[in-house]
This record gives C-alpha cells, sequence and structure tokens, in this order.
C-alpha cells in the first residue's frame, strides 16, 4: 500500500512540477515583454539551474508528504473493526477522517485568502500611490536636457547669457504659439533625485550639524512654476530684475512656511546657507514668495519637506554642475515644439544636442512601474492560487459529500429539511 500510494502521488507530482516549468516559462516571456524598457534586471530573470533544483526538491517533498502521510494513518487501521464499520451500509467515515479533511480544507482557504487579501492589498496601495498629490502638472509638458561644455561655458556669466539668449529667441521665434512656456531648472521632478543642502532662518536658534534638517534645492527661470503649474500661494515669482548683482532672493514651499513661520507671513524674512563650511562666503537670502509643495523624489519615498527655488541667475553653487532641464508647456501637443527647440539651441552652439527629451506624464508613470509591475505579478499569482485552491476544495468536499451520501439519505428520510443538509 505504501509503494502503491508513493507510486500514484509522485506521478502527480511529477506532472505537476512540468506543468508548473511550463507555466514558469511562459509568464517569464510575458513579465519581460510587459516590463518597461528602463528596468533591464527584468530580461535577466530565467528558469536557472537553482530554479530547477527548487522545482525538484518541492516535487519530491510533496509525492513524499501526499504518499506517506495517507499510508501511516492506514497502517495504525484496526483492520477487522475497519472490516465491520466498511460493511455497515449505513456506516459513514469516522471522526479522525473527518478532522483530516475539515485541516485539508481549512489550510487551502487560510492560505488562498492570505494571497487574496496581500494582492488586494498591494493593488490597493498602488491605487492610492497613483493619487498622491503631486505638486504641479504633467500635462502637455515636455522635459529636455542640455549639458552645456566646460569649455565653453566656464564661468556664471556664459551660463546665465546662453540661456538669457535661448529664452529670447523661443519666445520670439514665429513658428511656436504664444501660449507656449519654457523654463530652464536644475532638475525636474521624479527622473532624478533632487539636490539636497542645508539651510536655516536667521534670528533663530542654530540646532546641532547633524540635526538640521535636509533642503531641496532648485535653480529656475521666471516661468518655472507657470511652465510646471505649480501654484504661487503668497508673493511674487522671479523676474528678470533678480539679476546676480541685486540682493538674493529665494522661493520657499508651503511647507517652510508653515514648519519655520507658524501664523506669520513669511515675506521678507531671510534664511542663510552654510557656504562658509567649505571655505566660501555665507549667503543670506530673502524670501519673496511661497508656493505649493512638490514631490521631486519617487513618489514612494518619503518626500522632504522643505524646498526652496533661486534665480538660476543667481547660482553660484560650489562645484556647480553645466547642466539644466527645460521644461516646456503648451495647449496642444508638446512634441510640435521638439523640431523647433533643437534648431534655436542649434542656432546658438551647434557642438550642443538637446538629450532626453520626452513627456513630463510618460516620467510620471514610468515612476509607478516597479510598484504597477509587482502587483500585476501578485496578482497573476493570486489569481492562479484561488484557481488551484477551488479545484482542490471540490476535490476534498466532493469526496467528503460523496462519503456521506448514504447518511445525507437517512437524514432525509427522518424529515431533515434541504437547508439543513446544506448547512
Amino acid at each position: 500500500m505504501i509503494g502503491q500510494l508513493l507510486l500514484e502521488n509522485s506521478v502527480l507530482a511529477f506532472a505537476g512540477g512540468v506543468i508548473g516549468l511550463a507555466a514558469a516559462a511562459w509568464v517569464l516571456d510575458a513579465i519581460r515583454t510587459l516590463a518597461p524598457d528602463e528596468f533591464a534586471r527584468f530580461q535577466e530573470v530565467r528558469l536557472d539551474t537553482g530554479a530547477l533544483i527548487f522545482v525538484l526538491i518541492i516535487t519530491v517533498v510533496t509525492a513524499a508528504l501526499c504518499g506517506l502521510f495517507p499510508a501511516l494513518v492506514n497502517s495504525r487501521t484496526n483492520l477487522a473493526s475497519a472490516l465491520k464499520q466498511g460493511g455497515a451500509r449505513g456506516g459513514t467515515a469516522g471522526r479522525g477522517r473527518n478532522l483530516g479533511q475539515a485541516v485539508l480544507v481549512a489550510g487551502q482557504v487560510a492560505l488562498t485568502v492570505v494571497l487574496l487579501i496581500s494582492a488586494s492589498l498591494m493593488a490597493r496601495s498602488f491605487q492610492a500611490l497613483q493619487h498622491t498629490p503631486l505638486g504641479f502638472d504633467a500635462v502637455n509638458r515636455l522635459t529636455a536636457d542640455l549639458y552645456l561644455t566646460n569649455a565653453n561655458y566656464s564661468n556664471d556669466a556664459e551660463y546665465r547669457h546662453f540661456f538669457e539668449t535661448l529664452l529670447d529667441r523661443v519666445k520670439r521665434c514665429r513658428v511656436l504659439p504664444p501660449s507656449v512656456s519654457i523654463a530652464p531648472c536644475r532638475l525636474c521632478p521624479l527622473p532624478r533625485r533632487s539636490i539636497l543642502t542645508a539651510f536655516w532662518t536667521a534670528g533663530r536658534s542654530e540646532p546641532p550639524q547633524n540635526q538640521l534638517p535636509a533642503w531641496q534645492v532648485q535653480f529656475i527661470s521666471p516661468d518655472y512654476f507657470r511652465s510646471m503649474g505649480i501654484p504661487l500661494i503668497r508673493g511674487r515669482t522671479f523676474t528678470s530684475q533678480d539679476g546676480p548683482e541685486i540682493g538674493r532672493v529665494v522661493i520657499v514651499s508651503q511647507s517652510v512656511a508653515q514648519s519655520f513661520f507658524p501664523g506669520q507671513d513669511p515675506i521678507g524674512k531671510q534664511l542663510y546657507d552654510f557656504h562658509e563650511r567649505v571655505g566660501l562666503k555665507r549667503n543670506y537670502y530673502t524670501i519673496v514668495g511661497v508656493v505649493g509643495s512638490v514631490q521631486y523624489d519617487n513618489p514612494e519615498s518619503q518626500p522632504t519637506p522643505f524646498q526652496c527655488y533661486y534665480p538660476y541667475t543667481q547660482n553660484t553653487e560650489p562645484n556647480r554642475i553645466n547642466f539644466a532641464t527645460l521644461v516646456i508647456h503648451t495647449e496642444n501637443n508638446p512634441s510640435l515644439i521638439i523640431e523647433p527647440l533643437q534648431k534655436a539651441v542649434s542656432d546658438l552652439d551647434p557642438n550642443l544636442a538637446v538629450s532626453n527629451i520626452g513627456r513630463l506624464g510618460e516620467l510620471v508613470a514610468n515612476s509607478f512601474a516597479i510598484r504597477q509591475m509587482a502587483s500585476v505579478v501578485v496578482s497573476l499569482f493570486s489569481v492562479a492560487a484561488l484557481l488551484l485552491a477551488a479545484v482542490g476544495l471540490y476535490g476534498v468536499l466532493s469526496y467528503s459529500v460523496s462519503q456521506k451520501r448514504r447518511e445525507i439519505g437517512v437524514r432525509i428520510a427522518l424529515g431533515a429539511q434541504s437547508t439543513t443538509i446544506l448547512g
């Protein structure tokens, strides 16, 4: 009997293992096909030797447990008593067998419920993540990167002159509609991690260096907030008058105003940096405006609460990199201005190339891609587990009902209602 049970369960287990490997190979191909191009690691996922050994071990263990367990249970059975119970036409399975079936049913239901709850929670968290307020509008926005070579733009004056000339030419370009808004900034939200630095407010006691909060820094042009759809809450935005020779100004996020100036008007208050720690002069900045807070990093990460913006004309940051991202906003399809933009840059400097041109909406969608991929994969596994559990439950319950068919007939003959029998 032990040999027969082991043989039967081995055939079933190895057949399931082969079908599982075939399904896994098909699913991996589907995952690699659906995975975004940005996640090249997905293309490296494959069924290797370790996976095959794992499947073999699981198959052997499953066959052994499913074959040995009933064999051991039957080996302890009193054959004479079993024959007597089996010969009675009204007899039913004993309490031990019913308990074993109940444990199987409960175990299958419990594992399936865990998977389904996990999948539903992940789908719910992904849905909530998609509705996370980002603080800007990604519709009809185009972004493009410009890398200014150090040889031609080695100082701040040449850096500023290039962008001033570029913005002026774009505004006067007849090909572009008058509603176009274009603004250079240091980093665009979401595709890259923002620049963090330390600041503090003048007139307050300074905390220890290791307790200074991190601030997100952004160097922008006057049209940046309009191009990004970031609301101005108080004060003003930058103008062409905010040049390097005038007093340094800064625009802060609403979170800064609420945290450092509760119940006060932050306009006119001052911040200062810590450039003296790197051998430079400390700078003081006057707050001229307050804007809405923006999610610059991945939406899944904890956002840095404090953000400040400076005119790119006052960018004297140590180790400044001659790099900028252009944000272009149009009322219609922003892709139509790619060619005029490239021509304007080429006319200014033929050695410069506009790179990484793409829609801001697509960049936002890509930031959710990993969580979306995980939600899809877990949901597919949960559906597969549900189907397998349904088949298993049907088999166990069907067998249990067939064993109690005579008992059910006797109960009906004695007057039991159909609802009671079903219960």
